[in-house]
């Protein structure tokens, strides 16, 4: 019987190898024609993207019966846009962002910024700075220019951490990035990638939950053929760039934005002072993890996640939906749980050997010297032998030596 069934493996696993080859072969033969037909599409990418925002802006228009927005004062800018208060008609608690600098490559550019937005607020509502309305102003009798509307936030997560990373908590941290990481994963799911995650381009509401903003770099698909982004950028787009006799630079887009969301991890990390890693500091990342005086026991499983983001090997690198999952046990870790006794105080006091924590001091002491009292957990019943108190909320956390 074992001979026949050996027989059979391999009799089978000869078309199947046969036909991974020619499939193989095949794809090999056809990957320039598939650069070629890209490169066809791309030229009229930014073309379609401006008939499309054109149809939108004139149906807005019709919509209130002509009136344009009205711009206010100046909220900032990058380095090819600015951003304003607006307002529009009802609508008063606006952003404008807009071109500095018109030219007709700029409003393609706008136009796809404008597409891709559209699609991340129609497709992945939830997180995502949404793209309220687009407006075509009409500078003169042959100058237009797109701008793109959105709610107005009133500070980016950069300015909060600049302004509080000494104070912030582990668990607001965490909170961050889950739903950082929630809206990234919906956006992978759609094969968008946004190409400059980044604390700057996250916004906050005053409810302290994030928003991803800033599309200007985004592309529809999994692999990229431009580099784009915030240094220190992943070491794939760099060794890609920097090869010999080619002009073509691809890349893992989503490995990318992981990379990016990474360096995030790290700029939200609690530490005395607020720091986004660079290229120098990248290198001595192991080093500021380790002296960091505000790292203990509770942030090991997040350092580690920024460890496995930046990986070197985009192929080591977790999946945002794989960021998810580890950010929401990272979470429950975390998560302060009342003693199971009074329910008022935070659980201190954890018993050994069996490593069940579920009471706080105060509770423990009554519990353990009552007259009809034992030195049993009050979980699983175990003779408590020891007992000690650390900063891990899980209920079971077994110390190793």
């Amino acid at each position: 019987m074992s001979k026949i069934l050996i027989a059979s493996v391999e009799e089978q696993r000869k078309p199947f190898i046969k036909n991974v080859t020619s499939n193989c072969t095949y794809i090999k033969e056809h990957l320039s024609d598939q650069q070629i037909r890209h490169n066809i599409v791309s030229q009229f990418s930014g073309p379609f993207a401006k008939i499309e925002c054109q149809l939108l802006a004139a149906i807005e228009l019709v919509k209130r019966g002509g009136a344009s927005p009205i711009i206010g004062e100046e909220l900032g800018r990058g380095g090819f846009y600015s951003v304003h208060a607006a307002q529009w008609g009802s609508e008063d608690n606006l952003a404008v962002k807009k071109l500095l600098r018109r030219s007709d490559e700029g409003g393609q550019m706008v136009a796809l910024e404008a597409h891709y937005h559209r699609t991340a607020t129609l497709l992945c509502p939830n997180h995502i700075v949404p793209l309220l309305h687009v407006y075509e102003n009409n500078i003169n009798d042959t100058e237009r220019e797109f701008w793109l509307i959105m709610p107005r936030y009133s500070l980016s997560l950069q300015q909060h951490l600049m302004r509080h990373i000494h104070e912030i908590t582990f668990e607001r941290a965490v909170s961050f990035a889950l739903t950082t990481a929630k809206a990234l994963a919906e956006l992978h799911r759609l094969e968008i990638v946004h190409r400059d995650l980044k604390a700057s381009n996250i916004m906050l509401d005053d409810n302290q939950q994030c928003y991803i903003i800033d599309f200007g770099t985004a592309k529809l698909g999994l692999s990229n053929t431009t580099l784009s982004g915030t240094a220190p950028l992943p070491p794939e787009m760099v060794a890609a760039y920097l090869k010999p006799n080619t002009d073509l630079v691809t890349y893992d887009g989503t490995a990318a934005d992981v990379f990016s969301f990474g360096l995030l991890l790290y700029e939200m990390l609690p530490k005395p002072t607020y720091e986004r890693l660079d290229i120098a500091a990248l290198s001595r990342l192991e080093e500021l993890l380790r002296s960091n005086p505000q790292s203990d026991i509770s942030t090991k499983a997040y350092e580690d996640e920024i460890r496995a983001c930046l990986d070197t090997n985009p192929a080591n690198r977790p999946s945002a939906s794989k960021l998810v999952s580890d950010l929401l046990h990272i979470q429950q870790m975390t998560e302060v749980k009342p003693c199971t006794v009074c329910g008022e105080r935070d659980r201190a006091v954890r018993f050994l050997p069996c490593g069940h924590k579920v009471t706080c001091a105060h509770c423990w002491e009554r519990w353990s010297t009552a007259p009809n009292g034992n030195r049993r957990c009050i979980l699983c019943k175990a003779i408590v032998i020891n007992q000690t108190e650390d900063d891990v909320n899980d209920t079971y956390y077994l110390q190793q030596n």
